[in-house]
């Protein structure tokens, strides 16, 4: 479960009704006295969610939706309850080295003196292990019950945001992009449809240059871009290599889709299809930049002029047919 910036973790209810009696005078800063939430009024980083509308922090403050009462200890006590929780879900928050401080005290009395996480705890930092297990299943890394919570606490401690976890899981050393990404990952599911992507557009992911596939595997991970907008990149690169081709490229065409067209000549002179991608690819390339071999007729010409064809069947099949009508007219061969 992904964790929305701006949202009130938990129930207010149940936040001001636990043990409400034990933590009367221990209630952590920040209060309406000591943090000055006026100055975070017009604060982009300050915004909070409450029923579905987005508030600025004071300005809910200041609403006091629940119409706790001021007047009485039991009411501001309650109140600061609800406001720390509010405050903990803003950005500001997150990014105040104040905040840390107040999470690990929050954490630190969560606790019951052992290594053993109590239920409270468990619940601070659910919804990170959610976004942490769901992650590290993706990427195949077969974290541990005890690595995932530690990561979790990080995570909640520092209030990173889901595009943060990720970023730090990427930079993670037990995760490989590229070529050695994990089998059964995501990444290798992303390498995979690069080099679809690279066959498409007649592209030798060989030829590429040195860390390209790891580089581009690890931005779409980090969702730093995405396979639409890669995809878009090389097809910009494939219309350069191929400029006969140019135009039908960037309208979204792969060149192996616009040599399929030549299939049908091709099997008429070589006698089976041809592999755009594979051993035929250097004609393809050939088709793609030379204007002189674009018509079906000098195709089919270009083609029989190839080494490739006095090597096939076709080709050989030609040769001795030319050779006994050549033999025939000097008469070296019966009629």
């Amino acid at each position: 479960m992904a964790i929305a910036p701006g949202e009130i973790p938990g129930t207010i209810e149940e936040e001001i009704d636990k043990d409400l009696e034990a933590i009367v005078g221990e209630t952590p800063a920040p209060d309406l006295t000591a943090f000055d939430f006026e100055s975070l009024k017009n604060d982009p980083t300050a915004k909070v969610r409450y029923k579905g509308e987005t508030w600025n922090i004071y300005d809910l403050i200041r609403f006091n939706p629940h119409n706790f009462d001021e007047s009485t200890d039991a009411g501001l006590r309650a109140m600061q309850l609800w406001i720390n929780e509010l405050y903990a879900s803003t950005e500001h928050y997150r990014n105040n080295e104040e905040g840390r401080g107040l999470r690990k005290q929050q954490w630190d009395k969560a606790g019951d003196g052992s290594k053993k996480l109590t239920a409270r705890q468990k619940d601070l930092i659910s919804g990170f292990v959610e976004t942490i297990e769901e992650i590290a299943a993706l990427s195949n890394l077969g974290w541990s019950e005890n690595q995932i919570n530690e990561f979790a606490l990080d995570a909640w401690l520092a209030g990173w945001t889901d595009d943060q976890i990720r970023d730090l899981i990427s930079e993670d050393d037990d995760l490989e992009f590229g070529i050695d990404a994990r089998s059964g990952s995501d990444i290798a599911a992303n390498v995979a449809n690069i080099n679809e992507k690279l066959r498409q557009h007649l592209m030798d992911p060989s030829q590429m240059p040195e860390g390209w596939l790891e580089d581009a595997s690890r931005r779409i991970y980090r969702g730093d871009t995405t396979l639409d907008i890669l995809a878009t990149e090389l097809a910009e690169q494939s219309a350069t290599l191929y400029p006969n081709f140019a135009d039908r490229i960037l309208a979204g065409v792969a060149p192996t889709t616009i040599l399929s067209s030549y299939n049908p000549i091709f099997r008429n002179v070589f006698g089976y299809t041809p592999s755009w991608d594979g051993a035929e690819r250097e004609m393809g390339m050939t088709l793609g930049n030379d204007p002189a071999v674009l018509s079906g007729a000098n195709f089919a010409h270009y083609l029989r002029t190839t080494d490739e064809y006095d090597r096939s069947e076709a080709g050989l099949n030609r040769g001795y047919d030319l050779m006994q009508t050549m033999g025939k007219a000097l008469g070296l061969v019966a009629q």
